[in-house]
């Protein structure tokens, strides 16, 4: 504003000082070129203030259009968020419906469960003089229920089988070596095996039990006993041929088991690969048994 009012100054100055004629013409001319000098500059300082402001204005606009963009992303956010949450409270609401209806049937059941109680307690108490009623529908559906059960039950009163098995061998041998502490008791544990094994063990388990009567060292793995380190194989056609030749007065009153003997030894135990779990702490009682 200083700069504008010098310059207005200076031309009233230059006006009043040309109707003076004494002044030259030159002068008057250097004079108007001072001032439009001025007004050039301060027209470029202006210019220059107006392009920095409109600088400024343009980053501000820019901030403001970056800030409008968030804005309008976090509305849009704000939008789905909100749908979710009714799409989740009409699914609550769905939800509370059905509870109020089965809380509405469960009502009712209950109400004719009572009523059904109440005229079996009616139906079953023995009043002076009055015959107990036995032919009601409530008594003659609960018989039906308890003969049905009663079908379902198993015949016989054994006790079912434990069947366990065992991921590591180790483990099976703890067990059966710890199957003595039953001995007496209503239960005891055996390994199971397939039928075929089952009964070639049941021939061999009386020589099994007269090779320890005679302090030999027996055992019995699977379908195969092993007396005294050595295969045990039963020869029953060889002994009845040998009954025929000989005779009854030639009988061999050698009271070992009868049989033929291999050189084979018992066969290791087969150990898993992969480590095996530590067997629990012994106590009265075995873990498992059947």
């Amino acid at each position: 504003m200083s700069d504008t009012s010098r310059l207005i100054k200076e031309s009233r100055r230059i006006v009043d000082a040309s109707n003076d004629v004494n002044l030259n013409s030159g002068t008057l001319l250097n004079m108007i070129l001072e001032i439009v000098t001025g007004i050039d500059s301060t027209m470029r300082r202006m210019e220059t203030s107006m392009e920095k402001r409109l600088d400024d204005l343009k980053q501000d606009f820019l901030a403001v259009s970056a800030r409008v963009r968030t804005l309008e992303n976090q509305a849009s956010d704000v939008n789905n968020k909100l749908s979710d949450c009714e799409t989740s409270c009409q699914g609550v609401s769905n939800l509370f419906d059905q509870v109020s209806g089965q809380v509405k049937t469960n009502r009712r059941n209950i109400n004719n469960h009572d009523t059904r109680i109440k005229k079996l307690e009616d139906n079953t108490i023995v009043r002076p003089g009055v015959p107990p009623v036995i032919n009601s529908k409530e008594i003659e559906s609960l018989k039906a229920a308890i003969l049905d059960l009663q079908c379902r039950t198993k015949g016989d009163n054994r006790r079912a089988p434990i069947v366990a098995r065992f991921l590591y061998h180790r483990d099976l041998e703890y067990v059966l070596a710890n199957a003595t502490r039953l001995k007496g008791r209503p239960y005891g544990i055996r390994e199971q095996f397939p039928h075929e094994i089952e009964q070639k063990r049941k021939e061999l388990y009386p020589v099994l039990k007269q090779a320890k009567q005679q302090n030999r060292q027996a055992s019995l793995v699977r379908d195969r006993l092993y007396i005294d380190n050595q295969l045990y194989i039963p020869d029953t056609v060889l002994e009845d041929t040998r009954t025929e030749h000989t005779g009854s007065s030639s009988a061999n009153h050698d009271t070992s088991p009868k049989g033929s003997y291999s050189s084979d030894t018992p066969p290791s135990k087969r150990q898993r690969q992969g480590p095996s779990p530590r067997p629990p702490h012994t106590d009265d009682s075995p873990n498992s048994g059947r």
